[in-house]
């Protein structure tokens, strides 16, 4: 199992057995690395890494902002952390980086100027050659909640980012950003005929394919974000997409409700969606009093793991159910939070991140909830498992070995 660790200072990539035994320290920078994402065949690691643009001028910009903005480009090493390379050169931030199926060739985002201003989704082969820009320009930008002294909102990001392959590899999911929320978007695998498949004003991202390619699952805001309208007797009326109601957002915001005069659109909190892989036939999965977020899928694709978090509340759990949004349950408990479910590769455990009195680390439990156990039980930041894909065209290879 892969996971990023703060337990030297700054974030550092290490590799651990299944059981948590023999955790090693793959990068010895002296920087941060962040972000790993195993190879399909288990044998290499894409990463981020800011060791060669470290102490950038891009990296001096606001501190509420700085881990956003700061230059980094993409690595790939060995499963040991041998023969690592830089195989990005480009200014500005990099994200996301994404293995095709068949392992020749890497998906990410990547912001040229500062601020994230302008991300675009690019393709590069595993060395870096062949690099192609696969978002030709915007397909809509993303509100940054910077406001004027009259609080009209003043900037704006281009944003395209979060590339996910098909399974097949011809296709690749993406999300962007526009003015009134983020859409999920599709696009074939050398970024022609880039298709909206969400097309709705709440926001929609963190999509999902599942693991035969037909469906995409999803968050989305869509079901808790208000319009926001005139009333028959004057005033605001603000009307939720499926029809409903309000007169006033504070039922729906508390203290936290904007402004109306300021506001088209107000989202609250997301559900799990999904919808077939040409954007048809969205369903919610969840339809919650709180928050459902980041669905995973099991590798037979008959479950999907999410997080949920009760409203008003910020003790996230995870939960598994059926694909078809039946049999939710909730497979942690306190003390602490949960987060971050990944399926092990023969779909028996799950690995995630469990915070207790702001210490964060990588446990592992069977899927239905039984026997959780701390892996790195380190008194820093230990967080974002990834187990080793199964190895390829191996006998007797055996699943989730580290």
């Amino acid at each position: 199992i892969l996971f990023v660790s703060r337990r030297d200072g700054d974030r550092a990539i290490y590799l651990m057995n299944a059981d948590g035994t023999n955790q090693t320290r793959l990068a010895e920078s002296r920087r941060e690395e962040w972000d790993p994402a195993w190879s399909p065949d288990g044998t290499k690691i894409a990463f981020l890494s800011n060791r060669d643009t470290y102490g950038h001028p891009e990296a001096s910009m606001e501190p509420e902002h700085q881990w956003e903005v700061e230059p980094s480009e993409i690595y790939v090493m060995n499963a040991d952390g041998s023969e690592q390379k830089r195989v990005t050169k480009m200014e500005g931030h990099k994200g996301e980086p994404a293995w095709s199926p068949d392992g020749t060739k890497i998906a990410f985002d990547a912001s040229p100027g500062t601020f994230l201003a302008d991300t675009a989704i690019y393709l590069m082969n595993v060395d870096g050659g062949g690099l192609k820009r696969l978002t030709q320009s915007p397909l809509g930008r993303f509100e940054v909640n910077v406001y004027s002294p009259q609080g009209a909102s003043v900037a704006w990001i281009e944003e395209n980012r979060d590339p996910v392959w098909s399974p097949d590899g011809n296709r690749i999911a993406f999300v962007s950003g526009h003015g009134e929320g983020v859409e999920i978007y599709g696009m074939s695998a050398d970024g022609s005929n880039a298709t909206n498949l969400t097309q709705s004003r709440g926001g929609d991202w963190e999509p999902q394919w599942s693991p035969d390619g037909s469906k995409i699952a999803f968050s989305s805001e869509r079901a808790h974000t208000w319009r926001r309208t005139a009333g028959e007797a004057g005033g605001i009326v603000w009307a939720s997409l499926d029809g409903e109601e309000c007169a006033d957002t504070s039922p729906i915001l508390g203290s936290a409700a904007p402004q109306p005069q300021f506001a088209a659109y107000v989202s609250t909190y997301p559900d799990v969606f999904v919808m077939n892989a040409d954007g048809s036939a969205p369903t919610a999965l969840t339809r919650t009093n709180g928050e459902a977020w980041g669905p995973v899928w099991s590798p037979d694709g008959k479950q999907i793991a999410f997080n949920r978090n009760t409203a008003g509340l910020f003790t996230p759990q995870i939960c598994v159910m059926n694909a078809d949004g039946t049999g939710q349950r909730v497979v942690t408990s306190a003390p602490g939070h949960a987060a971050g479910p990944v399926w092990s590769p023969d779909g028996a455990r799950l690995a995630f991140m469990r915070e207790v009195r702001m210490d964060r680390d990588v446990w592992v439990m069977n899927a239905d909830g039984s026997d959780p156990t701390n892996l790195t039980n380190s008194p820093k930041s230990d967080s974002d498992p990834q187990w080793r894909p199964r190895a390829r065209g191996k006998a007797g290879a055996s699943a989730g070995q580290e």
